[in-house]
């Protein structure tokens, strides 16, 4: 089958081979142009396991040269964008790298941010200086993860992962997670994983 993409007039934006009988595969669309309503049409019986849309209006993301996304430097926002893109593009066949660079990539209150897709890299520029955190407002084993992993062979290196909740103010058992792995074959080389209790839950 075929999925197409047209805009609000009807004209057709791109089309792209639907896969056929399996669910480890994925395609992307890329929109550029003013705001428009996006339709996608579908020839014949169709399963959809996920969508993601990213609005990148200010940041171009893409691979470079070398086949890197490449975050921008100490932008959180940006980070969470890339993640979405590479969970979306993610493949069996092949490894999807990301670069982070030395920042602090300041989530928030935002927890579970997923790294979904197989075969995906997270690489910082160093251990001490390249930071993903969290501040969650309550504790709790499974709900204030930094990062959730679902994916297989996820791999992490030159990084600190943590999870900054107030742990005196968060009441009895102050759990706080920052790396809960769901996924299979997760490897971490050179990451500093940063919290009170529970901070790395595998199950």
């Amino acid at each position: 089958g075929i999925i197409t993409m047209s805009d609000a007039t009807g004209t057709e934006l791109g089309s792209i081979a639907a896969q056929v009988e399996t669910d480890d595969q994925s395609s992307s669309f890329e929109y550029n142009g003013e705001a428009t309503t996006l339709t996608l049409t579908f020839s014949g019986t169709t399963y959809i396991h996920n969508v993601t849309i990213v609005n990148d209006a200010n940041t171009s993301i893409k691979k470079d040269d070398n086949g890197y996304f490449i975050v921008k430097a100490g932008d959180a926002s940006n980070l969470l964008a890339t993640l979405e893109i590479a969970n979306a593009q993610a493949s069996n066949e092949s490894r999807t790298f990301i670069f982070v660079p030395n920042g602090t990539y300041d989530l928030g209150k935002t927890c579970l941010t997923k790294v979904s897709g197989n075969n995906i890299s997270i690489i910082g520029e160093s251990m001490g200086n390249t930071i993903i955190k969290n501040t969650p407002e309550e504790e709790s084993i499974d709900k204030t993860a930094t990062l959730l992993v679902t994916g297989q062979n996820t791999y992490f290196q030159d990084i600190t992962l943590q999870n900054a909740l107030d742990y005196y103010s968060a009441g009895s058992a102050g759990r706080a997670v920052c790396l809960q792995d769901k996924g299979g074959r997760t490897i971490c080389k050179n990451v500093r994983m940063l919290s009170y209790q529970d901070t790395y839950y595998s199950n």
